[in-house]
């Protein structure tokens, strides 16, 4: 259908504790977000503080082709560091990436932006190594 103004929602969930083979790693879920954009040409999410973080693990699909970006800021307002990652129809990717800022965001841009998604997902945690 056609774009709405209902506005996507975000959810934040607990720090877990996980103790693998007598490590113990402290992982807090960051971002997860699972609503499709539809026609919407692109999405991006609420700016989340990771510096407590080393690392961030990724996982995202979506069933038509774009771009995640993984923009990070020191202040909120300039996003000087941008990862860009290709993600194909129907193909889910995952990345481990270092912590390069005091703030991060997600931005997923449709490769053509009159196709209509209706499949998306983007699951995100902080990981103190």
């Amino acid at each position: 259908g056609e774009p709405t103004d209902e506005k996507l929602i975000f959810i934040l969930l607990p720090e877990i504790r996980v103790d693998l083979l007598g490590l113990l790693a402290l992982i807090r879920v960051i971002f997860t977000h699972t609503t499709p954009i539809g026609l919407l040409p692109e999405i991006t999410s609420p700016p989340f503080l990771v510096l407590s973080f080393s690392t961030i693990i990724i996982n995202c699909f979506s069933d038509v082709s774009g771009t995640l970006e993984v923009q990070f800021s020191f202040d909120q307002q300039n996003w000087d560091i941008i990862l860009t990652y290709p993600i194909d129809a129907g193909v889910g990717i995952g990345k481990h990436i270092e912590v390069l800022s005091k703030y991060v965001r997600f931005r997923f841009i449709k490769l053509n932006p009159e196709e209509n998604q209706t499949q998306f997902r983007i699951f995100v945690i902080g990981k103190v190594e």
